[in-house]
């Protein structure tokens, strides 16, 4: 499963690297773990380098594939991203969007088991109905990915996504992801 046991220095880039690139990396740099994003209706970089094959062959080369799913986006985010979840359908579209990084990483070839992180951008860090909205996303996003044998990753900001879950742990209302993984953007 993606990524495996790992302990150390990764990056990601908007679209995967070319084989030449990722080669020389891996033997140049202190990265052996990369993001790849694998999904979304709010992926905006093309993605002609991101096949089963590509996957095989950075796995097989010793990389360790870190799937990112960059879909719905609260309506409450100040990112610029263009489509977005509403408080009345989080989960539906937190279902909906773990159903859809399923089959896009079984066609990548990622294991059952792997994690594969829902990426949420900043949002209004004051509405308590945003606050909620997200909370019930990822709660219907993780239980999909478990049904689908899959485990739940989280990918947002220090100062409302992480934060948010963070107060919420031991809420028994929602369902927490396996993993987090925090962006702190302060220069």
């Amino acid at each position: 499963p993606s990524p495996g046991r790992y302990a150390g220095g990764g990056f990601d880039a908007c679209a995967a690297p070319a084989q030449d690139v990722m080669s020389a990396w891996l033997v140049a740099s202190p990265y052996k773990a990369i993001g790849i994003y694998m999904g979304g209706s709010n992926r905006f970089c093309a993605q002609p380098q991101l096949t089963a094959s590509w996957v095989s062959t950075q796995q097989s080369a010793g990389w360790h594939l870190v799937p990112i799913y960059l879909g719905l986006q609260p309506f409450c985010s100040t990112s610029t991203k263009q489509y977005h979840f509403s408080a009345s359908n989080a989960a539906t579209s937190g279902r909906a969007a773990a159903h859809d990084a399923v089959v896009q990483a079984q066609a990548l070839g990622l294991a059952s088991g792997s994690t594969i992180y829902n990426d949420i951008e900043a949002y209004s860090s004051t509405n308590t109905v945003c606050t909620t909205a997200v909370q019930t996303f990822l709660s219907a996003w993780t239980a999909r990915l478990h049904d689908l044998g899959f485990m739940s990753g989280f990918y947002s900001s220090m100062g409302s996504g992480v934060r948010d879950e963070v107060a919420a742990y031991e809420s028994t209302s929602y369902v927490r992801p396996d993993f987090v993984w925090f962006a702190r953007y302060d220069n």
